[in-house]
């Protein structure tokens, strides 16, 4: 056989086995690490609101400003039995632990861009005359939900169950707590104070619609029923410098500031804000007989904004009722 015929020979078998894969499988994908990457990339979370439960805890996302990128909201199951020791126990209380900003990764999670919000107080903390520390939440102690409701759109959100929800509107917290006595000083541990809220958590603003009853007479220093423990810095960046309230722009850029006395009104809003981020912040007591007071703090830890109910020792009777609707808008 000469040269040109198993030349001839070899050019008919490669056109028959080229054509052969051409017929038979010309809709078969190719793999190879870069088409590996695409699906992946294809998971990418790219709906505008959702909740992942697992056991004492939700991570709530809300699509916000540009692609991608969301606001984040922890929510936790905080608990601790009892002991004298200590003020910061006795409770069983649902919190906002932190809000963030955060962006959607093309790998089907979440990556954090900066911490806004810390872990603290938002709506209820309260000081009686001769007690060692406040009272209420996680961070006081001596605080117990009866009953909690948590729900997306109206449904109910089984607790219990681990779960992904997305695409929805809103997500609302419904308890009723009971707050007793500092208990490093008082040995009742009868509750003193029965709170009923609503948290209504719907993108980047949260709406607080709670009633405060109280159980027994009581003489209380100091009374928070609307907090923000927003940071002024994190991991080197500033969060926030400045509170803007009736045109009047304060500094408090830096930890040790002077604190300004700063009265509020129904329908006052004030606005605390850094490059990036801002918060807006309004409170509305239905009883008018109390006052709203703001002041910010200037530790080392954040720029947490307090707005007190009171401005001086007073009263209360068993049976007096406070109604406050508070206001959070967090944005970037």
């Amino acid at each position: 056989m000469n040269n040109k015929l198993v030349a001839l020979m070899l050019a008919l078998v490669f056109v028959l086995v080229v054509g052969y894969a051409q017929i038979f499988h010309k809709n078969e994908p190719v793999i190879s690490s870069e088409n590996t990457q695409i699906k992946q990339t294809d998971r990418k979370f790219s709906g505008e609101s959702f909740l992942s439960v697992t056991e004492n805890s939700l991570n709530l996302y809300f699509r916000k400003g540009g692609e991608n990128e969301y606001i984040h909201y922890l929510l936790e199951n905080k608990k601790k039995s009892l002991d004298k020791n200590e003020t910061a126990s006795n409770y069983d209380i649902w919190n906002i632990i932190s809000v963030s900003h955060v962006k959607a990764t093309k790998y089907g999670g979440f990556r954090n861009i900066n911490q806004i919000v810390s872990d603290g107080e938002w709506f209820f903390a309260a000081r009686e005359e001769k007690a060692n520390d406040f009272i209420g939440g996680h961070h006081h102690g001596d605080d117990h939900f009866k009953d909690v409701e948590i729900t997306i759109d109206g449904k109910d959100v089984d607790m219990t169950q681990k779960g992904e929800y997305k695409d929805f509107t809103e997500l609302k917290l419904s308890y009723t707590s009971e707050v007793s006595r500092d208990n490093t000083v008082f040995n009742s541990g009868e509750p003193v104070i029965e709170r009923k809220n609503e948290v209504l958590i719907t993108g980047d603003l949260v709406t607080s619609n709670q009633k405060v009853e109280f159980l027994d007479d009581i003489q209380l220093q100091y009374l928070y029923l609307t907090m923000l423990p927003i940071l002024r810095n994190n991991g080197g960046s500033q969060i926030t410098s400045s509170v803007n309230f009736h045109g009047k722009t304060y500094d408090v850029s830096k930890s040790g500031f002077k604190h300004a006395d700063l009265q509020f009104k129904p329908g006052d809003e004030i606005l605390i804000s850094g490059d990036t981020y801002r918060a807006k912040v309004n409170v509305k007591i239905q009883q008018e007989q109390y006052t709203t007071k703001l002041l910010a703090s200037n530790s080392e830890a954040y720029n947490k904004l307090y707005f007190s109910v009171i401005n001086e020792n007073t009263d209360f009777a068993k049976g007096d009722i406070i109604n406050a609707t508070s206001n959070f808008m967090i944005e970037f």
